[in-house]
């Protein structure tokens, strides 16, 4: 049975009220758009939607994965110091008990859209590491979006000092 509330977002830069399922397709729909940012406070239900869109795309997937992405949420809150993309995924793999991931078939697959990935909680990745190591951690997060790769990053908004810090990070995710 669902039970999911879905929520409404308040867009960056058009400051929009949308529900965040519509906003959610329209991105995933433009070929343009390939980064999207979730920031939002303790409490407010990032992990939970990352977790339902996930869910979405894998009966999506299951139904048609010709046609539709497969989804891969990926926690970082076990993720503690600086980290190279490449280790992320495989160990994320291995966890989940697939040990032999191939890192490049794995990124060549998102880089052309059969993947979506999800980074949830960048924020407790970062709690416990230097300002100058979670920059860096978060460019390599960034370093797989390129072609036509989608990756969704969720963030608590008081990880950032002010929207100046925010925006120098962040950029246009």
């Amino acid at each position: 049975e669902d039970r999911f509330i879905r929520p409404n977002l308040l867009t960056d830069i058009s400051r929009e009220n949308k529900k965040a399922l519509d906003y959610f397709s329209e991105w995933c729909a433009d070929n343009k758009k390939n980064h999207l940012t979730i920031l939002g406070d303790l409490g407010t239900g990032k992990s939970t939607l990352a977790t339902f869109l996930s869910w979405q795309l894998g009966k999506s997937y299951a139904h048609n994965p010709l046609r539709h992405p497969a989804p891969v949420l990926i926690e970082l809150k076990n993720v503690r110091k600086a980290v190279d993309l490449p280790s992320i995924i495989i160990r994320h793999f291995r966890d989940m008990g697939i040990p032999d991931v191939n890192y490049s078939r794995f990124e060549y697959l998102v880089q052309k859209g059969k993947i979506i990935l999800f980074f949830d909680a960048f924020d407790e990745m970062a709690e416990k590491i230097e300002w100058d190591t979670t920059k860096e951690n978060f460019r390599e997060l960034r370093s797989i979006v390129r072609e036509d790769a989608k990756v969704i990053l969720t963030c608590r908004t008081h990880f950032f000092i002010n929207r100046e810090e925010q925006a120098t990070i962040l950029g246009n995710a």
